[in-house]
């Protein structure tokens, strides 16, 4: 894996001022404005971590600033303070350790800091906390322009705040300066073509993935779920039942289900259990039940892995996802009929579930916020000698 050796950094002299208030930038600023965001998996696709920015299995961590464009980052990045209160639910404090984080010269130099602060700080409801994460953000595509990294996450930003054509340009400069056997970005972005209802471009963009990982069970469902979609119902349900019975037949746990797994020594009954116990605690977390109802599945429970989706199902009908795994749970009772049902559900769901659109009403940066920015781009002077 290729490593970047240095970073481009901006110039000392740049008067951050004068260039927002030029006429193409400060219709950038403004468009950084107030967007829905969610912390929830970026896309939904094979699982991507729910909360923290840790995206593929295996991360360790430990990213240099100097050399950013390495797969440790992700971990570094959850590593962060401002991230690590996020995920313990502690919002208001981690909104706080990123307003502290975009106040530091020292901080802004990272793009780890940077990705960590903006990420936290677009989950305020306030406008001008999502707008200034949105700034922290692209800091981070300046500090490492080449990483292909920050622009990974950078795109996944963008997607969760509904600006879809602005993440498919930053998936495309993922890819450009990505290996060509990256998978992430490209089934992440096979995903989004999905979502925005450009089905030939999600239909190239998977075949691409499919022959880099032709027995990855969970890329084998999307794909099937994909092709009914794009109008080929049956296709896409073989296609997808391949890649279930491959799933449960190797077997080849969901991620989500693995982490129980591995965090009760690879005993599936104690995770179960710590399951079970998670849904009794949280009744109203449906994704809590959807992971119970995996396990439940990958173990014959059959009867009781319908009752959790029939449950989650009473909560949120319109999660493609319930009726994704409801299709697993039919095909393994050997109901085709019921199973088939499922999966048209799923797939006449899928192109819906897809963040808000941003609001029309865009946030106007006031004077303070850009003078407060101007003063931290702006290199110190240095003391006379």
């Amino acid at each position: 894996m290729a490593k970047e050796k240095g970073e481009v950094k901006p110039p000392g002299e740049t008067n951050i001022v004068k260039e927002l208030f030029c006429p193409q930038l400060i219709a950038a600023v403004i468009c950084a404005g107030a967007f829905a965001y969610t912390v929830v998996k970026p896309l939904n696709v094979p699982k991507l971590n729910p909360l923290g920015l840790k995206a593929e299995s295996g991360l360790a961590a430990a990213a240099d600033p100097k050399n950013i464009d390495n797969e440790k980052m992700f971990d570094k990045i959850d590593a962060v303070p401002a991230m690590v209160l996020l995920i313990k639910g502690e919002k208001d404090k981690a909104i706080a350790a990123a307003l502290e984080i975009g106040a530091s010269r020292e901080k802004r130099k990272d793009p780890v800091q940077l990705l960590a602060a903006g990420t936290v700080l677009l989950t305020s409801d306030k406008p001008q906390m999502k707008w200034k994460g949105n700034i922290l953000l692209e800091k981070a595509i300046r500090v490492a322009p080449k990483s292909r990294y920050v622009k990974l996450i950078h795109a996944r930003e963008l997607y969760k705040q509904g600006r879809m054509a602005d993440a498919i340009v930053e998936y495309e400069a993922c890819l450009n300066l990505s290996p060509a056997d990256w998978v992430t970005p490209r089934l992440e972005l096979a995903n989004l073509f999905m979502m925005n209802e450009e089905g030939a471009k999600s239909m190239d963009m998977f075949k691409e993935v499919v022959e880099l990982k032709p027995d990855d069970p969970r890329i084998l469902k999307r794909y099937g779920i994909m092709m009914a979609v794009n109008h080929d119902q049956q296709g896409g349900f073989d296609k997808f039942i391949e890649g279930s019975n491959l799933e449960y037949d190797k077997p080849d746990y969901a991620p989500e289900v693995q982490e129980l797994v591995d965090q009760n020594a690879g005993l599936i009954e104690d995770a179960i259990s710590g399951a079970r116990a998670d849904v009794d605690k949280n009744p109203e977390d449906i994704h809590k039940r959807i992971t119970l109802a995996r396990l439940l599945i990958s173990v014959n429970r059959l009867k009781q892995a319908k009752e959790q989706l029939d449950e989650a199902s009473k909560r949120r009908e319109v999660n493609p996802e319930i009726h994704e795994v409801m299709a697993e749970c039919h095909n393994r009772m050997k109901q085709a009929d019921l199973a088939l049902a499922e999966f048209a559900t799923t797939a006449r769901l899928e192109p819906l579930n897809k963040p808000a659109a941003p609001p029309d009403a865009k946030y106007l940066a006031t004077w303070d916020d850009l003078h407060e920015e101007e003063v931290l781009e702006k290199e110190p002077e240095k003391p006379a000698t």
